[in-house]
């Protein structure tokens, strides 16, 4: 009795300071210290990046140094490669394929590495399209080549643009499946993994103003990854990749706006940072100015109950959003920043490149690493000596590709 009578006190609780199944904490959580002392060394990768928007990380040739698996000219179509990790300046490039078996060129807001075959070797998700800045067809079709063999396999098509994507075992069956979001189509598309050589689409999931920002990460708790995506998320039916994925809302603010092509682009990134054993949803606004970097964290499934961390008030074109622990205190820090170009056609003048550094109970300690700004950052253990390390490009259209070498004691 008194177990049921504290459950109904805290529902009540929730429902008077929930707004739309989302509650906002009211204490300050703003960073209680703010630091700018010079803790990364900068290595220039390429002085010669020409939109290379899509890039993920992985040692792929083995020997201890994270390389950079690229599309080049992704914003009208271009060639797929691997840049060679080096303790030098001037990586050299290792090039998968200038054109796909259908003979199109490549694009993608967003790239995938894993081990797909399940052969123990790193292979490469390769989106085949004619380029996000043209008016070509939008159509989207997938092939992921092996590495270092080079060989190409196809997935699917899909017949809008994606711009982002995840390679995830979503059934828990030890095969990778393929999450894709739409960039014009309000959709999110699951290609379920048969074997290497067959894929199904198994799931178109519509929501309104769906468009970009998505990851995917187990939110409730059951053992199997959900799917968030524009302050919406997706719970996974226990496996059943043909069932109902039951499409929720998160935080309309993500999802309401109208405008310009700058609309509804966000970052999405999953991960749990109170060690509870389920994912909370961190969320920033990719183009726009006047929306917060938050997180949100999962109370209730069943009454789609959600409760909203702020970790920054506000940032401008937030186009970085990645969760990890940058100073090896074992938690969860922040990093995002500003895309500097898109900032200044914003009217924004100040570019910082942060670290939201976690000190625990929702307090934080503001890092600014500096004020050259960030598009599409990465972290990753670049050398293996046990911290995490900043690949950065300053902006989308910028020539300069930098690794930023942790030195954070």
């Amino acid at each position: 009795m008194k177990n049921n009578f504290k459950a109904t006190l805290m529902i009540l609780l929730y429902s008077m300071i929930g707004i739309v199944g989302c509650q906002e904490k009211k204490e300050n959580q703003q960073a209680t210290k703010e630091s700018t002392e010079k803790s990364f060394d900068s290595l220039i990768i390429s002085n010669k990046a020409n939109q290379w928007f899509a890039r993920a990380l992985s040692d792929l040739n083995g020997d201890g140094l994270l390389d950079v698996v690229f599309i080049d000219q992704a914003g009208f179509g271009g060639s797929l490669g691997v840049i060679i990790g080096s303790r030098n300046a001037g990586w050299e490039i290792d090039w998968i394929a200038d054109t796909a078996p259908n003979g199109g060129v490549f694009s993608c807001g967003d790239i995938e590495v894993g081990d797909i075959d399940g052969d123990g070797k790193t292979d490469i998700l390769a989106p085949q399209n004619n380029g996000e800045w043209t008016d070509k067809p939008k159509t989207h079709t997938f092939y992921w080549y092996s590495y270092p063999e080079k060989e190409a396999h196809y997935i699917g098509v899909s017949k809008e643009y994606i711009k982002d994507v995840s390679l995830a075992d979503l059934n828990k069956d030890g095969k990778l499946d393929l999450v894709g979001i739409s960039f014009d189509g309000s959709y999110v598309i699951i290609y379920k993994q048969i074997d290497p050589d067959n894929w199904e689409v198994v799931q178109l999931l519509e929501g309104p103003n769906i468009h970009e920002g998505m990851d995917v990460g187990d939110l409730d708790g059951d053992g199997y990854l959900d799917i968030a995506a524009n302050g919406y998320w997706a719970k996974n039916p226990q496996g059943e990749m043909d069932g109902d994925w039951q499409l929720k809302e998160i935080d309309s603010i993500w999802h309401n706006q109208t405008g310009d092509w700058s609309q509804n682009a966000t970052k999405h990134y999953c991960a749990d940072i109170d060690k509870d054993g389920k994912s909370e949803v961190f969320i920033s606004h990719s183009e726009r100015a006047g929306y917060p970097v938050a997180y949100y964290k999962l109370i209730n499934a069943e009454d789609n109950l959600w409760e909203k961390h702020i970790i920054l008030d506000e940032l401008s074109a937030a186009h970085t959003l990645q969760v990890a622990d940058m100073d090896n205190d074992g938690d969860l820090d922040v990093l995002t920043g500003v895309n500097r170009n898109r900032a200044i056609n914003i009217d924004v003048q100040d570019w910082p490149v942060i670290i939201m550094l976690n000190e625990g109970s929702d307090k934080w300690t503001r890092k600014i690493v500096d004020m050259e700004s960030i598009y599409n950052g990465h972290v990753g253990d670049f050398e293996g000596d046990g911290d995490l390390d900043i690949f950065r490009l300053t902006s989308h259209d910028a020539e300069k590709y930098e690794l930023l070498i942790n030195q954070i004691k």
